[in-house]
């Protein structure tokens, strides 16, 4: 089960990046650990992981002062991400779902999840994308992480964890809040909201993820 640990790791780190938007040393310390995993070297998988477990580890060993430093705010004149064309973003989308296939098949359903948030972690790492769909993809961790959205009191509540429960109408009206903020940009801009399913977190995140890859951006 390396290759599943390694997207448990990789998610992990791409999701520390998001929602707490760590500076300085702690940003660095995350970059590294996603280094060892992408570094061309000889390495097997399982070697990989001890390497980045090992540093994440580090990171729980830190004085909490150290810690706390990193989070400030910033301003920057440049992006960080060169800008990503919408259909470089799905193409990668459409690849990675190939990966959960073995995962479905012998019912490794947490794995499956940690691949979907793996994708949209890594999507908004690496790509500059357009601010509709960098938006649109804070709805899925939104969905994964309800306690950490209702500690910072940052609503709509999306999800329920502890009764399993997805909110598919408030889902929705985000969309939707979402999609009338860049219609007068882009013009053909819409999402099927009737394809997203809800019963399940990975029927949702993929269907989700599916109809994202269908948004138009022509003006």
């Amino acid at each position: 089960m390396s290759g599943g640990i390694s997207y448990m790791l990789l998610a992990l780190i791409f999701r520390i990046d998001y929602l707490l938007q760590p500076q300085g040393l702690l940003f660095d310390a995350i970059d590294k650990i996603n280094g060892i995993y992408n570094i061309k070297d000889n390495k097997t998988t399982l070697e990989r992981n001890r390497l980045m477990i090992e540093e994440l580890k580090k990171l729980l060993n830190k004085p909490k002062d150290d810690v706390i430093n990193c989070f400030y705010d910033v301003k920057t004149s440049f992006g960080y991400v060169p800008v990503t064309s919408h259909k470089q973003f799905y193409e990668f989308i459409l690849e990675q779902f190939k990966n959960t296939g073995w995962y479905y098949e012998n019912r490794h359903d947490n794995i499956v999840t940690y691949i979907y948030e793996w994708i949209i972690g890594y999507s908004l790492f690496y790509y500059g994308l357009y601010p509709a769909t960098y938006e649109l993809l804070k709805i899925p961790y939104m969905v994964l992480h309800p306690e950490f959205f209702k500690e910072m009191g940052i609503a709509p509540y999306l999800s329920d964890s502890e009764k399993n429960v997805i909110n598919k109408s408030a889902i929705e009206k985000e969309i939707q809040r979402i999609i009338k903020n860049h219609v007068k940009e882009y013009p053909k801009l819409a999402i099927a909201t009737q394809n997203i399913l809800c019963r399940t977190k990975n029927e949702f995140l993929y269907s989700f993820l599916n109809e994202i890859t269908y948004l138009n951006f022509s003006k």
